[in-house]
Protein backbone atom coordinates (compact mmCIF):
# COMPACT_ATOMS: atom_id res chain seq x y z
CA UNK A 1 0.00 0.00 0.00
CA UNK A 2 1.44 3.35 -1.01
CA UNK A 3 1.60 6.06 1.64
CA UNK A 4 -0.56 9.09 0.93
CA UNK A 5 0.84 12.58 1.35
CA UNK A 6 -0.56 14.48 4.30
CA UNK A 7 -0.45 18.02 5.60
CA UNK A 8 2.41 17.01 7.89
CA UNK A 9 4.52 16.24 4.80
CA UNK A 10 4.24 19.88 3.82
CA UNK A 11 5.48 20.98 7.24
CA UNK A 12 8.39 18.55 7.34
CA UNK A 13 9.33 18.89 3.69
CA UNK A 14 8.01 15.45 2.81
CA UNK A 15 11.42 13.85 2.45
CA UNK A 16 11.98 12.75 6.03
CA UNK A 17 11.91 9.26 7.44
CA UNK A 18 8.47 7.83 8.29
CA UNK A 19 7.29 8.50 11.83
CA UNK A 20 6.52 4.95 12.90
CA UNK A 21 6.80 4.30 16.61
CA UNK A 22 8.06 0.82 17.44
CA UNK A 23 5.54 -1.68 18.79
CA UNK A 24 7.16 -1.94 22.25
CA UNK A 25 6.95 1.84 22.70
CA UNK A 26 3.38 1.91 21.42
CA UNK A 27 2.54 -0.81 23.95
CA UNK A 28 4.19 1.19 26.74
CA UNK A 29 2.10 4.19 25.72
CA UNK A 30 -1.11 2.17 25.82
CA UNK A 31 -0.15 0.64 29.17
CA UNK A 32 0.51 4.07 30.66
CA UNK A 33 -2.87 5.29 29.40
CA UNK A 34 -4.41 2.15 30.86
CA UNK A 35 -2.75 2.93 34.19
CA UNK A 36 -4.44 6.33 34.15
CA UNK A 37 -7.82 4.73 33.32
CA UNK A 38 -7.42 1.92 35.87
CA UNK A 39 -9.13 3.64 38.84
CA UNK A 40 -12.21 4.34 36.74
CA UNK A 41 -12.40 0.76 35.47
CA UNK A 42 -11.86 -0.63 38.96
CA UNK A 43 -14.47 1.58 40.61
CA UNK A 44 -17.05 1.09 37.88
CA UNK A 45 -16.55 -2.69 37.75
CA UNK A 46 -16.83 -2.95 41.53
CA UNK A 47 -19.95 -0.76 41.67
CA UNK A 48 -21.65 -2.63 38.84
CA UNK A 49 -20.87 -5.99 40.44
CA UNK A 50 -22.34 -4.77 43.75
CA UNK A 51 -25.53 -3.64 42.07
CA UNK A 52 -26.07 -6.20 39.31
CA UNK A 53 -24.10 -9.39 39.89
CA UNK A 54 -22.11 -11.34 42.43
CA UNK A 55 -20.59 -8.72 44.74
CA UNK A 56 -16.83 -8.65 44.31
CA UNK A 57 -14.31 -7.86 47.01
CA UNK A 58 -12.17 -4.78 46.51
CA UNK A 59 -8.88 -6.61 45.92
CA UNK A 60 -10.46 -9.23 43.68
CA UNK A 61 -12.12 -6.56 41.53
CA UNK A 62 -8.75 -4.78 41.37
CA UNK A 63 -7.08 -7.96 40.11
CA UNK A 64 -9.77 -8.39 37.44
CA UNK A 65 -9.49 -4.74 36.37
CA UNK A 66 -5.68 -4.86 36.18
CA UNK A 67 -5.76 -8.04 34.12
CA UNK A 68 -8.39 -6.70 31.73
CA UNK A 69 -6.71 -3.30 31.26
CA UNK A 70 -3.24 -4.78 30.68
CA UNK A 71 -4.46 -7.38 28.19
CA UNK A 72 -6.70 -4.94 26.32
CA UNK A 73 -3.93 -2.30 26.15
CA UNK A 74 -1.55 -4.80 24.58
CA UNK A 75 -4.19 -6.05 22.12
CA UNK A 76 -5.22 -2.51 21.12
CA UNK A 77 -1.58 -1.57 20.48
CA UNK A 78 -1.13 -4.66 18.31
CA UNK A 79 -4.44 -4.08 16.50
CA UNK A 80 -3.63 -0.46 15.68
CA UNK A 81 -0.16 -1.36 14.44
CA UNK A 82 -1.07 -2.07 10.76
CA UNK A 83 -2.76 1.34 10.48
CA UNK A 84 0.23 3.12 12.05
CA UNK A 85 2.69 1.39 9.70
CA UNK A 86 0.54 1.92 6.59
CA UNK A 87 0.11 5.63 7.30
CA UNK A 88 3.69 6.09 8.60
CA UNK A 89 2.19 8.29 11.32
CA UNK A 90 2.07 7.60 15.07
CA UNK A 91 -1.59 8.55 15.32
CA UNK A 92 -3.10 8.23 11.84
CA UNK A 93 -6.77 8.55 12.78
CA UNK A 94 -9.59 7.02 10.79
CA UNK A 95 -12.26 4.62 11.95
CA UNK A 96 -10.21 1.50 11.17
CA UNK A 97 -7.64 2.77 13.66
CA UNK A 98 -10.19 4.05 16.18
CA UNK A 99 -12.47 1.01 16.33
CA UNK A 100 -9.87 -0.91 18.35
CA UNK A 101 -10.36 1.42 21.32
CA UNK A 102 -14.12 0.83 21.30
CA UNK A 103 -14.29 -2.91 20.59
CA UNK A 104 -11.35 -4.67 22.24
CA UNK A 105 -11.65 -3.43 25.88
CA UNK A 106 -15.25 -4.57 26.42
CA UNK A 107 -14.53 -7.96 24.83
CA UNK A 108 -11.49 -8.44 27.07
CA UNK A 109 -13.45 -7.24 30.13
CA UNK A 110 -16.17 -9.76 29.35
CA UNK A 111 -13.71 -12.62 28.89
CA UNK A 112 -11.82 -11.81 32.10
CA UNK A 113 -15.10 -11.48 34.04
CA UNK A 114 -16.39 -14.73 32.56
CA UNK A 115 -13.87 -16.63 34.69
CA UNK A 116 -15.91 -15.53 37.72
CA UNK A 117 -19.50 -15.56 36.46
CA UNK A 118 -21.68 -14.38 33.60
CA UNK A 119 -22.92 -11.41 35.63
CA UNK A 120 -19.38 -10.29 36.42
CA UNK A 121 -18.53 -10.68 32.72
CA UNK A 122 -21.32 -8.27 31.79
CA UNK A 123 -20.20 -5.84 34.49
CA UNK A 124 -16.61 -6.04 33.20
CA UNK A 125 -17.64 -5.50 29.60
CA UNK A 126 -19.79 -2.50 30.50
CA UNK A 127 -17.13 -0.97 32.78
CA UNK A 128 -14.38 -1.38 30.20
CA UNK A 129 -16.57 -0.01 27.41
CA UNK A 130 -17.67 3.06 29.35
CA UNK A 131 -14.18 4.04 30.52
CA UNK A 132 -12.25 3.26 27.33
CA UNK A 133 -14.94 4.69 25.03
CA UNK A 134 -15.06 7.89 27.09
CA UNK A 135 -11.28 8.18 26.77
CA UNK A 136 -11.41 7.50 23.02
CA UNK A 137 -14.14 10.10 22.48
CA UNK A 138 -12.30 12.65 24.64
CA UNK A 139 -9.02 12.13 22.72
CA UNK A 140 -10.87 11.83 19.38
CA UNK A 141 -8.81 8.86 18.20
CA UNK A 142 -10.50 8.93 14.79
CA UNK A 143 -8.80 12.26 14.00
CA UNK A 144 -5.13 12.25 12.94
CA UNK A 145 -2.70 13.47 15.59
CA UNK A 146 0.21 15.83 15.14
CA UNK A 147 3.32 14.62 13.35
CA UNK A 148 6.78 15.11 14.86
CA UNK A 149 7.37 18.08 12.56
CA UNK A 150 4.09 19.68 13.63
CA UNK A 151 4.96 19.13 17.29
CA UNK A 152 8.37 20.77 16.76
CA UNK A 153 6.76 23.69 14.96
CA UNK A 154 4.18 24.15 17.74
CA UNK A 155 6.92 23.92 20.39
CA UNK A 156 8.95 26.58 18.56
CA UNK A 157 5.93 28.89 18.46
CA UNK A 158 5.28 28.29 22.16
CA UNK A 159 8.85 29.11 23.19
CA UNK A 160 8.85 32.25 21.04
CA UNK A 161 5.53 33.35 22.54
CA UNK A 162 6.96 32.80 26.04
CA UNK A 163 10.03 34.88 25.21
CA UNK A 164 7.85 37.67 23.83
CA UNK A 165 5.57 37.66 26.87
CA UNK A 166 8.41 37.71 29.39
CA UNK A 167 10.13 40.53 27.48
CA UNK A 168 6.87 42.48 27.54
CA UNK A 169 6.51 41.88 31.29
CA UNK A 170 10.06 43.10 31.88
CA UNK A 171 9.37 46.29 29.96
CA UNK A 172 6.09 46.91 31.81
CA UNK A 173 7.73 46.47 35.22
CA UNK A 174 10.73 48.59 34.29
CA UNK A 175 13.22 45.71 34.35
CA UNK A 176 15.90 46.11 31.76
CA UNK A 177 17.48 42.91 32.98
CA UNK A 178 15.88 40.25 35.16
CA UNK A 179 16.31 40.86 38.90
CA UNK A 180 19.62 39.64 40.25
CA UNK A 181 19.84 36.95 42.87
CA UNK A 182 20.98 37.83 46.38
CA UNK A 183 24.41 36.22 45.99
CA UNK A 184 25.03 38.33 42.87
CA UNK A 185 24.64 41.60 44.81
CA UNK A 186 27.61 43.48 46.28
Amino acid sequence: MKRQRTESDEVSGGGGAPEVISLPWATVGHLSTGLALMPGVWLLWWLLSQALATPLGGWFSLALAVTAVVVSSILVACGERPFVVAAAHPSPGGWGYAVWSFVVPPIVGGIVGWFVSAGVAVCGAVAMFLVFAAEAVWVKVWKPGMSAAEVQEAWGKTTQMTRDMTAEDRREKGWVNPPRKCEDRD
